[in-house]
């Protein structure tokens, strides 16, 4: 689901449910996604006090394209 930057890391802590800032977060980023984007998510989550950060990528389609 779409969400807005602002509401980030409450979102994020909502479908963590309790202790979130302490659980592992793993973030999905489509392969062709800019890599940018996907730090700016990483470092908004960060500073919102989310420490245990993992990137997954999928490259399956960006190998195919």
């Amino acid at each position: 689901d779409e969400v807005s930057w602002e509401q980030l890391p409450v979102r994020v802590g909502e479908e963590a449910g309790e202790n979130a800032r302490e659980k592992q977060i793993f973030i999905r980023a489509d392969g062709r996604a800019p890599y940018q984007a996907v730090a700016r998510v990483m470092a908004r989550l960060s500073a919102t006090g989310f420490t245990k950060l993992n990137l997954i990528t999928d490259t399956a389609e960006a190998a195919g394209a």
